[in-house]
Parts: structure tokens; C-alpha cells; sequence
């Protein structure tokens, strides 16, 4: 589809192999519509990517029912690769493609905005299993993925709304590496980090985007590395912020066990609860940390501080920290 408008509607596109764009559809200067169609076991052998589609500048929309999956690509976008112009993906399945660089599901330079998408089983060996993207993601399942380097489920600056982030792994972010995020309403669960920081969360240090902003969400059964920092959520310096969001049953970290942060933490109406690590099972800050009409409880250190553990700034109010433990003293809080 070149300098048009196209449309692939109730079609199936399959076993197609391409050498230079896109081994299933190559998308030109177009505004192009793929609808109820099966974009399957396509592959793309050069370094532009884009296994199943590829889309270079226009309009890209993959509606109605679509299925992207089963395609590889031996760089950019195992499902599909968009390298300029919008791209949305609505009511549509992205599974099973693989990309032996960025992008496992997606790989979009300008961004995307997905609603009411299911992108699983996807595999990237380097950053972004599911996609590696910025963008809005709304109503929307992201699970069972993985990469070889960060953000198992998604490599993401951007808001994620209404959505579940489930049962991804890389050895950073087993669920998001993101450089800032706004998360409302969503579940990052059972995601894993293989052999570093951040089971659920990674927010990264030198980004220009801020830190997590967190709007009644939860952040549960996240899985660290041991050794490592934040089973639930990991952040060096970009700051923390929660709102009536949970934080529950994250584990496996050394430090850490719900977030681990050297910036500025702030929980406000939020609890953290059932959390373990080595030290700082709820909280593990090296910077300040707020507490405003939160609870911390029950949460399980093997050495210190069951609850919190911080170096600085402590401030709380209007909060509960209690029935945490800990091998070592105290058990609620510890502040160097």
C-alpha cells in the first residue's frame, strides 16, 4: 500500500516472507485500515522490521477484531513496526510474534494508542516484549511476554488506564520499564524480574518524563531477583507518587518488597500490606517518604524493618503503621 489509502477488510494475509518492509503488509505514505483481518506467520529478514506489518508515515488503524500474531522479525516490531505517522490499535489481538531486537508485539517511534487489545505471548530479545512504545493504553490486557532485556510486558512512557499487566518477565521491569508513567485504575500483577530490579514496575533514572504516578491501581504478587531492589515498584530518583492505589504481596527483592526508591515517595489513601524482602519489606527509600492517611501492615522483613525503611525525610499522618516484622529491630520503621 504506497502514497494511498488502503484497506484490508475480512482478510487473511499469511506465510509471506519479505526482504526489505514489512513480511506481510508494507504501509507507505498511507492512511491504511486493517479490519477483522489475520495478519499470521509472516516473517521480515531485513533490519527495517515489522514481521507482520510495517507502517512509515499516515495513518495506521487495526480494528475490529484483528489478529496480528505469529510473525517475526529479525529487528524492529515482531507483530508490527511503525516508524512515523499515528497508530491506533483498538478491539484487535497481538500474540505470538517475535523480534529478535525492540518490540516483540509492537515497535512504534511516534507512539500508539491502543483500547481494548489483548497483546500476549510475545517475545522480544532486547527491550519490550509486548511493545516497546510510547503512548495511551486503555481497556487493555498485556500478559505472558517476555524480553531478553527491559520491560517484559511493556517498554512504555506514557498512561495506562483500565488495564491489567499480568504474568510478564525480563530481568528489568518484569511488567513496565518506563520513562514515566501514569498508571489509573490498572493491575500490574504476578509479572517478574529475571535477574534485577523492578518485578512489576521500573521507572528509569535519566528520563526527562518524571517518575509513577499511581490513581487507584494496584501493584500485587510481583516477583524481584534476589539481591536485587523493589519487588513491586523500582525507582533511583524519579519520585513515587500513589493515590487509593495497593501495593500487596510483592516478594523476592532484597530491599524493597512493595517499592524501592532514592527519590521522593508519596502515598496518599494508599496500603501497603503482605509484602517481604530482606530489608524494608513495605518501603525501602533513600530519600523522603510521606505517608497521609496510609496504612502499612503485615508486611515481612528477614533482617529490618518490616514496614519502612528510609534514610531521610519521614513524614507521617493520619496513617497506620503497624503488625509488621522483622528479624532485626524495629520491626514497623527503620530511619538512619
Amino acid at each position: 500500500i504506497d502514497d494511498s489509502v488502503g484497506t484490508i477488510e475480512s482478510s487473511t494475509i499469511i506465510s509471506n516472507t519479505g526482504a526489505s518492509y514489512g513480511g506481510g503488509v508494507m504501509s507507505y505514505v498511507a492512511n491504511t485500515r486493517i479490519s477483522a483481518s489475520d495478519i499470521f506467520s509472516n516473517t521480515i529478514e531485513s533490519s527495517s522490521g515489522g514481521g507482520g506489518v510495517y507502517h512509515d508515515y499516515g495513518n495506521l488503524i487495526v480494528e475490529q477484531g484483528s489478529e496480528i500474531r505469529y510473525n517475526r522479525s529479525a529487528s524492529l516490531g515482531g507483530g508490527i513496526r511503525a516508524q512515523d505517522g499515528a497508530i491506533l490499535i483498538e478491539d484487535s489481538t497481538i500474540s505470538h510474534n517475535y523480534s529478535d531486537s525492540f518490540g516483540g508485539g509492537i515497535y512504534a517511534d511516534d507512539g500508539m494508542w491502543m483500547r481494548n487489545t489483548t497483546v500476549e505471548y510475545n517475545e522480544a530479545n532486547s527491550d519490550g516484549g509486548g511493545t516497546d512504545s510510547s503512548g495511551y493504553i486503555h481497556g487493555s490486557t498485556i500478559q505472558h511476554n517476555q524480553a531478553s532485556g527491559n520491560g517484559g510486558g511493556l517498554y512504555t512512557w506514557g498512561i495506562i488506564e483500565s488495564s491489567q499487566v499480568y504474568d510478564n518477565e525480563a530481568p528489568y521491569g518484569g511488567g513496565i520499564y518506563a520513562k514515566g508513567v501514569s498508571i489509573y485504575n490498572s493491575t500490574i500483577k504476578d509479572n517478574r524480574a529475571r535477574t534485577s530490579d523492578g518485578g512489576g514496575v521500573y521507572i528509569y533514572n535519566g528520563s526527562s518524563n518524571g517518575g509513577a504516578i499511581l490513581v487507584e491501581s494496584s501493584i500485587r504478587d510481583n516477583e524481584g531477583a534476589s539481591g536485587e531492589e523493589g519487588a513491586g515498584v523500582y525507582s533511583e530518583s524519579q519520585p513515587v507518587t500513589a493515590l487509593s492505589s495497593t501495593f500487596s504481596g510483592n516478594f523476592g527483592a532484597d530491599l524493597g518488597g512493595a517499592i524501592y526508591s532514592e527519590g521522593v515517595v508519596d502515598l496518599l489513601n494508599s496500603t501497603v500490606s503482605g509484602n517481604s524482602a530482606v530489608t524494608g519489606a513495605g518501603l525501602y527509600n533513600l530519600g523522603s517518604l510521606s505517608l497521609n492517611y496510609t496504612t502499612v501492615a503485615d508486611n515481612r522483613g528477614s533482617t529490618n524493618a518490616g514496614g519502612n525503611y528510609n534514610a531521610h525525610i519521614t513524614t507521617i499522618e493520619n496513617s497506620i503503621v503497624a503488625g509488621n516484622q522483622a528479624s532485626g529491630s524495629p520491626t514497623n520503621s527503620t530511619a538512619d
